[in-house]
């Protein structure tokens, strides 16, 4: 009986750290998500409970494509999030700098496997774009908050009330 194919170890070894790189997102944004929760932030609370939710389906789906290649993934540890953040400001600074490495990291992955593999090539694709739309959306937060005094508590709350409603 013939075994089916399974991707290349070096292809496999390329797309380990991104899984870990999704779930160590995830975790950060839940922390984010139970932070603004606890501190009144409502709205963003919500949002970065969908920003985890959106995380975790990133790691699902690299999951997926591992184990419809016979693949049985070695899931990583994941870091413990931080659990304190000294305000709405820095979650997304830090959020933005967690995107930015993501997407660095994707880019990296991608042009290592046009020449490794086009298949999985094309996975890396879908989640670079994901990426670049992420950086960009921080990227606008970052810059509406220099608009406002980062350090007058109604100001962010306010801010937060606007960017943050559905």
């Amino acid at each position: 009986m013939i075994k089916p194919k399974q991707l290349e170890k070096e292809v496999v070894d390329l797309l380990l750290p991104r899984l870990g790189d999704e779930f160590d997102a995830f975790a950060f944004y839940r922390s984010a998500s139970n932070w603004c929760a606890n501190a009144g932030y409502v709205f963003a609370a919500e949002y970065f409970k969908g920003e985890s939710e959106d995380e975790l389906n990133h790691a699902k789906g690299i999951e997926d494509y591992l184990t419809s290649w016979n693949v049985i993934p070695n899931l990583p540890n994941i870091d413990k999030p931080v659990l304190k953040f000294d305000g709405l400001v820095d979650i997304i600074e830090q959020a933005y700098e967690i995107e930015y490495k993501l997407y660095e990291a994707y880019e990296e992955t991608a042009k290592k496997m046009f020449v490794a593999d086009l298949c999985t090539f094309a996975l890396t694709q879908k989640y670079l774009g994901i990426q670049l739309v992420s950086v960009a959306e921080y990227s606008d937060f970052l810059n509406q908050l220099e608009l406002i005094d980062n350090n007058d508590k109604f100001q962010v709350f306010y801010w937060e009330k606007r960017a943050f409603k559905k």
